[in-house]
């Protein structure tokens, strides 16, 4: 049963089919607050200051400005994944893997 959608940055590729997905299954929408407007049927506004619970996982929220300027990304530490939406899009793979 899909109870949430976790978008990283406004663009279509990430939320064309989010408001037809809410409107069938009652979901929840939970979006950067910097892409809210760009971003329909957001129901929960999220920047780097809040982490909130998801099942038993404790999500936090970091903001990855770069791709989209209010581009973010939710770390699950418990689960030790990341997810990044299109955030490594700004370096590319060769250039990220000089960093690590």
């Amino acid at each position: 049963m899909l109870t949430h959608i976790f978008v990283t940055h406004h663009h279509a590729d990430h939320t064309n089919g989010n408001f037809s997905l809410k409107s069938e299954t009652d979901c929840l929408i939970v979006g950067p607050r910097k892409e809210a407007k760009k971003i329909l049927g957001i129901d929960i506004k999220v920047d780097e200051s809040q982490s909130f619970l998801f099942g038993s996982f404790k999500i936090n929220v970091l903001e990855t400005p770069g791709y989209t300027s209010g581009h973010v990304a939710y770390w699950v530490s418990d689960a030790n994944v990341t997810f990044v939406g299109d955030t490594f899009f700004q370096w590319g793979v060769v250039e990220f893997s000089k960093i690590q």
